[in-house]
């Protein structure tokens, strides 16, 4: 299944959206599955906007009746549907033939973060396992902060951890502060950790000093810089796996210059809350593979 990057825009783990002039944002991906998620929940008369992506050829996939609209969904692209949940009960959506079918429940609590398609079916964690051992590209970096320009050669004997972020995702929001705890916690090891901003959609530009000051916010202390037009990221990711993927990914390069561990995103930080049990686990699995590297440099 391929996912759409655009996706990593709207909802977050855990967390509440920003609000929009037309409600909370809920992603839907329309696959030959059905969709995904086919059960949203709402508070009573509360306004959603839907964002339909669809990846689907399948009968009936290219349009959804909400109420008495019929909306046409093109392949590989998204349509923002408004709607309001109804008092109690449930708002009822699907394709012509009814194939495919989802609703709106209403619901007193709603979490999210929890609805996101990226969150109910994670990726793996070996996902880019091809990549790993490949010798990282050099990185292709505009404007930087933190730190003065830098090249992955003369950072060569140091671990290097790199997470591509925007300053529009809330996964990153998540991510980011729990990245730099991660740093501090290494402090005097030989590893270097570095975020890169990446405009969406591919392509586009967007102001650096935003995404600087949004980064920082959050709370990034490790050195800043902006990845125009995914030039580092399409070259370390490939364009295949940009095409099934979220483009929040961390990469861990060893001392001598590779890709040792590849979190495929888009979001990692400690929690004991048994819901973001995959968020603690990821965190682990990344906090590992760079004290495996780090141990394997001073080897």
């Amino acid at each position: 299944m391929r996912w759409l990057p655009l996706l990593l825009l709207v909802v977050g783990c855990r967390s509440s959206a920003e609000p929009t002039p037309s409600g909370r944002r809920v992603p839907i991906l329309v696959t030959d599955d059905g969709y995904e998620p086919a059960t949203l929940r709402a508070t009573p008369n509360e306004r959603v906007q839907l964002v339909f992506s669809r990846y689907s050829q399948a009968p009936c996939a290219d349009r959804v009746v909400i109420g008495h609209r019929t909306v046409v969904l093109p392949e590989a692209r998204i349509e923002l549907v408004d709607v309001t949940a109804p008092a109690q009960g449930q708002l009822e959506f699907g394709c012509p033939t009814k194939r495919l079918l989802g609703k709106v429940v209403v619901a007193n609590e709603v979490d999210p973060g929890l609805e996101h398609p990226l969150i109910a079916k994670p990726l793996p964690l070996d996902h880019a396992a091809s990549r790993l051992g490949v010798e990282a590209p050099p990185w292709q970096v505009g404007e930087w902060n933190g730190a003065a320009p830098m090249t992955l050669a003369s950072l060569r004997g140091r671990v290097v951890v790199v997470r591509f972020y925007m300053d529009e995702c809330p996964f990153c929001r998540a991510t980011l502060p729990a990245l730099d705890a991660m740093r501090a916690s290494f402090e005097g090891e030989p590893v270097t950790f570095v975020g890169l901003f990446h405009s969406k959609p591919r392509g586009t530009e967007s102001d650096w000093g935003t995404a600087l000051r949004t980064a920082r916010t959050w709370g990034a202390r490790f050195p800043l810089g902006y990845d125009h037009h995914w030039n580092t990221l399409a070259s370390w990711y490939g364009e295949d796996l940009l095409k099934r993927s979220p483009t929040s990914v961390t990469f861990v390069i060893d001392a001598e210059g590779r890709f040792a561990f590849i979190h495929p995103g888009p979001v990692y930080h400690p929690s004991e809350h048994p819901d973001h049990r995959r968020c603690q686990e990821d965190y682990d699995a990344v906090r590992a593979a760079i004290a495996e590297a780090i141990a394997a440099a001073k080897r």
